[in-house]
């Protein structure tokens, strides 16, 4: 099961959008990139890049998300609510949105609300000309093409998404993540439970640290009977 490293994470995003992500810590100084050209399809892609990254949404959730889904009154929901009839099987489910999720799904939508006439059923995903949902084959085909373009490999949406579980399998039990991933079989959430490169530089990176730990002078009965 392949994973994005996480010294990848900031170029792949950065490459969807030019300028993201910021510094570590900083991202809440982020301001819509409105000086570009292309600022609103950059801005749309790095939210939907997002949405599997910090939701494990599947590409098919995140292009069928209305803005109903995301935001009541001008503000942003704490938890997403996967409505069944987008999701895989019917499996409904509600997953809370990241702290930068949060933050810049609140610019989005300011940014929206200030040049486009859209209404809570307007895709979230959409496009400009017509306020139409894009679709799974152009959303695929917007981070191939910049995965190519700053990792020099491939990368299809489903990675994003296994990232997200992987990164959960380390932090919490394997019934949580299955129910944010929207699972109906917890076999199917095993899968997540592999090891990565980064899991075998973590445990190297122990194991440096607890070979300089300073090493305690051996007990006084070892030296019994050496007089």
């Amino acid at each position: 099961m392949q994973t994005i490293p996480e010294k990848d994470e900031p170029k792949l995003l950065n490459a969807i959008c030019p300028g993201y992500p910021l510094p570590p810590g900083t991202w809440q100084n982020a301001r819509y990139p409105a000086s570009s050209p292309n600022a609103f399809k950059q801005y749309r892609n790095l939210i939907a890049s997002l949405l599997m990254l910090d939701t494990g949404l599947r590409v098919g959730e995140v292009v069928g998300l209305l803005f109903a889904d995301i935001y009541y009154d001008q503000k942003v929901f704490h938890t997403l609510t996967v409505r069944a009839e987008i999701a895989k099987r019917e499996q409904g489910r509600s997953v809370p949105l990241s702290a930068r999720l949060r933050f810049l799904l609140g610019a989005y939508e300011r940014e929206q609300r200030s040049t486009t006439n859209f209404t809570p059923q307007t895709p979230l995903i959409y496009t400009k000309a017509k306020c139409n949902p894009i679709t799974t084959r152009t959303l695929e085909r917007i981070i191939l093409n910049a995965a190519l373009k700053s990792l020099g490999y491939p990368v299809h949406p489903h990675m994003l998404r296994h990232t997200f579980a992987t990164r959960l399998m380390r932090l919490t039990d394997m019934r949580t993540v299955q129910e944010l991933l929207g699972h109906k079989h917890i076999t199917s959430t095993q899968i997540y439970t592999h090891v990565n490169d980064d899991d075998k530089r973590r445990a190297i990176s122990r194991l440096d640290e607890s070979n300089n730990q300073p090493h305690l002078p051996p007990a006084r009965s070892d030296f019994a009977g050496t007089r």
